[in-house]
């Protein structure tokens, strides 16, 4: 299928001959395709030359169906967004409650140092949940003691090493639904037993998780951009 470049994302788009005179775009957010209807005698060169002419509006009504999992001033934990709070005082600390997250600075931070510190409050709440569930996960894949680690990625929510017996995962799940995380881990759990993604892979996740092709339907919608 033919396919544009925006923003470092494929847009796939597909071709409808039309007696009109005119050419018309339609996204479709949950097949995530551009329907173009073209009059007679219309290239495809000139159509993909008009596409990236409208990939302003093409990237909006992209973004319109996304799930972020950044946003700026916000700390966004299990699918709910908190106003990050700041103020000074004697002792550093942080404190989570209904109307936003407060950080408590004892000096004032570089940009980097604050950043740093952001990752390492996500850090903390990923992990704590990973391990809140870590038994449960054991106890249907029957793979125990596997090391778990936790870094920011741009394009994948999780890997798998099953040779070193590691999981690595995104510090970007945090800002999901808990069955999102837990949907990414059993996909991660099921690479011990297959490693590429064939027909046997999936065969084994849904054992191990039954929702995840439900799920998954959230997970194609999450934007790390």
């Amino acid at each position: 299928m033919n396919q544009i470049n925006i923003q470092g994302v494929d847009f796939p788009y597909q071709l409808k001959r039309s007696k009109g005179r005119q050419i018309r775009f339609r996204y479709l957010p949950k097949e995530h395709l551009i329907m173009v209807n073209i009059p007679k005698g219309v290239t495809q060169i000139t159509v993909k030359e008009l596409l990236l002419e409208q990939k302003d509006w093409i990237w909006k009504q992209y973004k319109k169906e996304r799930i972020v999992v950044q946003k700026e001033g916000y700390f966004l934990l299990f699918g709910k967004e908190y106003p990050i709070i700041h103020k000074f005082g004697i002792k550093k600390g942080v404190v989570l409650k209904e109307d936003g997250l407060y950080l408590t600075f004892t000096k004032p931070l570089t940009v980097a140092q604050y950043q740093k510190w952001l990752r390492t409050i996500q850090k903390e709440y990923l992990s704590q949940y990973i391990e809140s569930i870590r038994e449960e996960v054991e106890k249907k894949t029957k793979i125990e003691n596997v090391t778990y680690h936790y870094r920011l990625m741009t394009s994948r929510f999780g890997s798998c090493f099953p040779n070193k017996k590691e999981i690595h995962l995104n510090l970007y799940l945090l800002a999901l639904p808990k069955e999102c995380i837990q949907a990414v881990l059993y996909h991660e759990y099921a690479h011990f037993y297959q490693q590429n993604h064939r027909k046997e892979f999936y065969q084994v996740l849904n054992e191990f998780y039954p929702s995840y092709q439900e799920v998954s339907k959230i997970l194609k919608k999450v934007s790390f951009k």
